[in-house]
């Protein structure tokens, strides 16, 4: 009997191991778990090679879930390699735009954090400030949790439009969550709406008004699940719920 629950494709990273094993794909367990807590079923997608093969996957799921990880090429927005640009994986930014690409044209739900979030603003066309402690010089600590060494150490405030999905669902006065990056969001892409910010004026929110559901944030709120803030779930459960709307669209079409 076929399965009712949503199916959220969530694109992997690649993990470099020793010789002679083969690169691995795979993606943070935190991610998974906060998936299948809120209903849905996460399905891992691989950075494979044919464009039919991918399309495939895309087409299993109802929802996309973009995770965190390594630095985007700055050559997706027009621009030259910073000094203190990070490591880049080409073949996860390819598979992740044509993901977000075919999203988008179909309209299926996306939820996008931190390095998600910031390849959602490119793939809409916005630009990056590839190193915000060299480029934006804030007034925070942007990699405070990672530093610190707890990922859902509630680092920083962060400040949500009145309007927006996000405030409907966490509430629209200001409150803490966790900060691992050391880039953010510069120009703000196309047809994208800010609707949350750090407290040095850093945007780390955003939705795209024009369709069902389109989500990103550059907090870590898989971590914060797994801890003592748990007023994320109700965001990851709202995402999946979208996810079935969209997979019940589908099978009626």
């Amino acid at each position: 009997m076929p399965s009712t629950l949503p199916i959220i494709g969530i694109p992997c990273a690649t993990y470099a191991r020793p010789h002679p094993y083969p690169l691995a794909h795979g993606n943070n367990e935190t991610y998974i778990r906060a998936v299948e807590v809120a209903g849905g079923v996460p399905l891992l997608i691989p950075l494979v090679q044919h464009e039919s093969t991918l399309l495939a996957a895309f087409q299993a799921v109802d929802g996309l879930l973009f995770a965190g990880g390594v630095d985007l090429d700055p050559a997706y927005y027009s621009e030259e390699p910073h000094p203190a640009l990070g490591s880049v994986n080409r073949e996860q930014d390819r598979v992740e735009m044509q993901l977000l690409a075919w999203a988008k044209q179909f309209h299926k739900p996306v939820f996008a954090i931190c390095r998600g979030f910031q390849l959602l603003n490119v793939a809409y066309g916005g630009t990056l400030y590839q190193d915000l402690p060299s480029q934006y010089q804030p007034n925070l600590n942007h990699d405070e949790s990672f530093t610190r060494q707890q990922r859902d150490l509630p680092a920083h405030g962060l400040r949500l439009a009145n309007d927006s999905k996000l405030a409907e669902l966490l509430g629209t006065t200001p409150f803490a969550v966790n900060t691992m990056h050391h880039q953010g969001v510069k120009d703000l892409g196309n047809e994208l709406q800010a609707v949350g910010w750090s407290d040095d004026g850093l945007i780390e929110a955003v939705e795209d008004p024009q369709r069902p559901w389109v989500v990103g944030v550059q907090c870590h709120p898989e971590e914060m699940v797994r801890g003592e803030d748990l007023r994320w779930q109700a965001i990851f459960k709202a995402f999946v719920e979208a996810a079935k709307v969209c997979r019940n669209e589908a099978i009626q079409a």
